[in-house]
């Protein structure tokens, strides 16, 4: 799958267990985004952090982020 990401980087990525084909990413253009494997589109945007985005995760066993 190829991601085009936010031009200042991508710090960190993780995969969903769950039902659909999700990849998150944590990046230093202070977003979280979701992405859909099959589409390899951005699905959502989490935005308003006041600094770059270090981490993300799935849950385990629910469907959160």
């Amino acid at each position: 799958v190829f991601i085009l990401g936010p031009p200042d980087g991508i710090w960190d990525i993780s995969v969903s267990r769950l039902g659909h084909p999700l990849i998150g990413t944590a990046s230093a253009d202070k977003t979280a985004r979701i992405w859909g494997v099959d589409s390899g589109r951005c699905l959502s945007s989490y935005v308003g952090h006041n600094g770059s985005v270090n981490s993300i995760a799935f849950h385990p066993t629910q469907d959160l982020v």
